[in-house]
């Protein structure tokens, strides 16, 4: 039996750290003028935002007070849902389908180039219902001490058994390496022979998997110690790992890697949209999402970033890139997402 763990905190592509509200000074009053709130996963991002966002935005708004929120994206999202007339937060960092679909139900703002004019330099996927501001690669991370993997199917190889995590059906990235896997082989998700196709295929797996991880942290402490040797994971954090000193190392499937985009909206009753926008706007320019893909290797979405030759190997970066992603069909696996889970957790668990 694999190891199977709970939901979670940071949802799509990792874990965040507990709830916090970070600042120069205590929790913030939401009736003071002037102050904002912004919702972000732990670790590495906050630390950026400090740096590269939060020096410009208070000097453009002298006496305003900022804050950043620390937890998990369904925390959020449960936040302005349970209070859309009173947000506790003014932007939402979320992935990009939740982002998605809060503009659609009205709880945040649609996208709007007249203010965000750079809107128009992002590409196609990160301008869809929401703003995209960190465009990642799901891949194959890997002990390359152990294995030495090519594509999407060396998972299945005899001498891996035991040794392959693969995400758990409670995170989001799970149906999406079931997408993987269909595209990889010649399938669409839409297709339901192509996805029982899958199904059979991901059967054969099941003696090679012992860990069902939450997330890219999870997945690299498991490789850590020794227990797995592949999982498929967010490339930027193996990265950073790597970096730290781990023997770690990422694969782009031949047969394309996920791509997975994290988003920012806008509650539509923020009481500071003016200054919540200046925040928008500084996230999506070049200048900020080139310090992001520097620091963090996450990929930036706006298509006039500039990066150094050393993080552009290492993040999705340009048209060409982005087109090599595997893009499912989010819409059509949410509407059979409960479908899915049951069968992966009758099967594959």
């Amino acid at each position: 039996m694999t190891r199977q763990f709970g939901l979670s905190r940071r949802g799509f592509i990792g874990a965040g750290a507990a709830t916090a509200v970070i600042g120069s000074m205590g929790a913030p009053a939401r009736a003071q003028a002037k102050e904002l709130v912004v919702g972000h996963w732990g670790g590495a991002g906050p630390k950026t935002i400090r740096s590269a966002i939060l020096p410009e935005l208070q000097a453009k708004f002298a006496g305003s007070r900022i804050f950043i929120r620390e937890g998990g994206d369904l925390d959020r999202k449960a936040m302005l849902e349970a209070n859309p007339n009173n947000p506790e937060i003014d932007v939402y960092y979320l992935s990009g389908i939740d982002a998605k679909q809060l503009a659609e139900r009205g709880l945040t703002d649609l996208p709007d180039p007249k203010l965000v004019p750079e809107l128009a330099d992002m590409y196609p996927l990160a301008k869809d219902g929401a703003y995209g501001v960190y465009l990642h690669a799901l891949a194959i991370i890997y002990n390359p001490e152990k294995a030495k993997p090519e594509s999407w199917f060396d998972l299945w190889k005899p001498e891996y058994r035991g040794r392959i995590s693969v995400p758990n059906s409670k995170t989001i990235v799970n149906q999406g390496f079931v997408v993987t896997i269909i595209r990889a082989m010649g399938g669409k998700e839409t297709n339901p022979k192509d996805v029982e196709e899958a199904r059979k295929k991901l059967l054969e797996l099941k003696p090679n998997i012992v860990v069902q991880h939450t997330g890219t942290s999870q997945a690299l402490t498991v490789m850590k110690s020794g227990d797995t040797w592949l999982s498929m994971a967010v490339a930027g954090y193996a990265y950073q790992a790597k970096e730290g000193g781990q023997s770690v190392d990422v694969l782009l499937p031949k047969e394309g890697a996920l791509g997975a985009l994290d988003a920012i909206g806008v509650a539509k009753n923020s009481k500071n949209k003016e200054m919540a926008y200046e925040y928008v706007r500084m996230a999506m320019s070049p200048k900020v999402q080139a310090v992001f893909a520097d620091e963090n290797y996450w990929g930036p979405t706006n298509g006039k970033t500039q990066l150094a030759e050393k993080t552009a190997a290492k993040v999705v970066h340009g048209e060409a890139a982005v087109a090599k992603l595997i893009t499912p069909d989010w819409a059509a696996v949410t509407a059979m997402r409960a479908e899915w889970i049951d069968w992966w957790d009758k099967n594959m668990v």
